[in-house]
């Protein structure tokens, strides 16, 4: 019945699905027996996306993912592997936290056959996350502040450790794009590395690389900026002073060629362009995150720790599970 299940999915996702979330999802349509349809596909659809949301411990959308990929290629081979190598360390130093341990104990949360919590997010903790009760997210919060504590993880990050095993993506080089571009730098990494990684950064945003505004191009702004804020000053005049304040070699051109290079130069000093693809994809990616937290906090069938990997603090949730409770009372 469910022999059609990997070739939509697949299809529609447009890439290989891991082995867990097809397993689920070809289980979930024999449970309901789920036909291949235009309604049932749209049930088996979303089910997919969700477990392909859940199934690693931070979620990013995929062309933030892409970057990253990029981004590491900028790193020396040393400097790759002493990432992972300190993120291997600081795993097993992170299982062994008597916190963490306790909660897992506590709850039972899934573990391999050496008792560590599996690093893949696999079916039995899908399962496991929806058994949880709400009072589990108070000793979850404790074994989060220790890990936040001993290595510096956003609680969140922390608490989606302790129950999934997975800890939280921390790459030497972090670029984030906002008003700037803002890179966070691992102390270790080298100066050539980060020339590299911002040289890529700046081309993503700017569309090209680098251009310097010349010394005279910013005099020449100052100069004119001044003056017409302070009345109006045709650029003829304002042309024939500007010739009398800077040498002879100079002094070239006409007044309107001097009107469109300060024109060029404020527009690069208070209006810098943005490359149109590149604006759209950071529009992308912004919905994309906010659109998988929104559906993690509504599913309700994979539990309310379901939303710990994809950021949401565990306060915010204990609120919306208070309110949740409060609608089926009344």
């Amino acid at each position: 019945m469910s022999a059609w299940v990997r070739k939509y999915l697949e299809a529609e996702l447009g890439k290989a699905l891991p082995d867990n979330v097809l397993a689920e999802s070809e289980n979930y349509v024999e449970e309901n027996e789920l036909n291949d349809n235009k309604a049932d596909r749209v049930w088996v659809l979303d089910l997919a996306k969700r477990l392909c949301r859940v199934t690693a411990a931070r979620p990013q959308p995929p062309r933030a993912q892409a970057r990253e990929k990029i981004i590491r290629r900028h790193l020396r081979e040393e400097e790759r592997r002493r990432a992972d190598v300190t993120a291997d360390a600081i795993k097993r130093l992170a299982d062994l936290n008597p916190a963490v341990a306790s909660f897992r104990r506590e709850w039972h949360v899934p573990s391999d056959r050496n008792g560590r919590t599996e690093p893949a997010f696999g079916l039995a903790v899908l399962r496991f996350i929806g058994k949880l009760p709400a009072t589990a997210l108070d000793e979850l919060s404790h074994a989060a502040r220790h890990l936040a504590q001993e290595f510096g993880w956003p609680e969140s990050a922390a608490s989606w450790f302790t129950v999934s095993g997975v800890p939280p993506h921390s790459p030497p080089v972090q670029v984030r794009f906002a008003q700037g571009i803002t890179l966070e730098v691992q102390p270790w990494v080298s100066p050539e590395t980060v020339r590299a990684v911002y040289a890529f950064a700046q081309r993503k945003v700017r569309g090209h690389a680098h251009r310097s505004l010349s010394l005279k191009a910013l005099n020449r702004f100052a100069f004119v900026h001044a003056a017409r804020t302070k009345g109006k000053a045709t650029w003829a005049t304002l042309f024939e002073q500007w010739k009398r304040q800077v040498p002879r070699a100079e002094r070239g051109g006409t007044w309107r060629r001097f009107q469109r290079d300060f024109a060029r130069t404020e527009v690069a000093l208070l209006r810098p362009t943005v490359a149109p693809a590149f604006k759209a994809q950071v529009t992308r990616e912004a919905a994309e995150r906010l659109a998988m937290q929104a559906k993690a906090v509504a599913d309700l069938r994979l539990g309310p720790l379901v939303a710990l990997g994809l950021g949401i603090e565990p306060e915010r949730i204990k609120r919306i599970e208070r309110r949740r409770g409060a609608k089926s009372g009344g």
